[in-house]
């Protein structure tokens, strides 16, 4: 009967031990990076937040703006961070189609004003006017 393990057998079980925790290693750094592309997904997205305009009427714009020209924080950290981000915004018509139901007839207008932040990210928002 035998009392321990042969050489082979702890060979073996290192083996497979390494290779388990080379792969459990991967997948968190993996993790890891995926995290962080998501995390600066999401603040480049409240920046775009930050700048869009809360009025319902319709722009032409075709500008650049910078944050810190248009939000003002008491937290100077922030504000130096503001300062760095430029935003594209333009507005444009897409469609303009005309409904006819019956006696009345709609024209319905359709606007779309994108806003970019250096090519990283790029947010659509879509604005209808109606008119009979």
């Amino acid at each position: 009967m035998k009392k321990a393990f042969s050489l082979v057998e702890v060979i073996i079980s290192v083996a497979i031990l390494s290779f388990v925790m080379i792969t459990l290693f991967q997948i968190k750094g993996n993790n890891n990076y995926l995290l962080g592309i998501s995390d600066e997904k999401v603040k480049l997205l409240d920046y775009i937040l930050l700048a869009m305009d809360i009025d319902d009427t319709i722009h032409n714009k075709n500008e650049s703006i910078f944050l810190d020209e248009i939000v003002n924080f008491s937290n100077d950290q922030i504000q130096k961070e503001l300062k760095e981000i430029k935003i594209d915004i333009k507005d444009k018509e897409e469609k303009e189609v005309y409904i006819e139901l019956e006696d009345i007839r709609f024209k319905v207008k359709t606007f779309i004003s994108t806003y970019e932040i250096e090519n990283k990210i790029k947010k659509g928002i879509y604005t209808f006017e109606v008119s009979f």
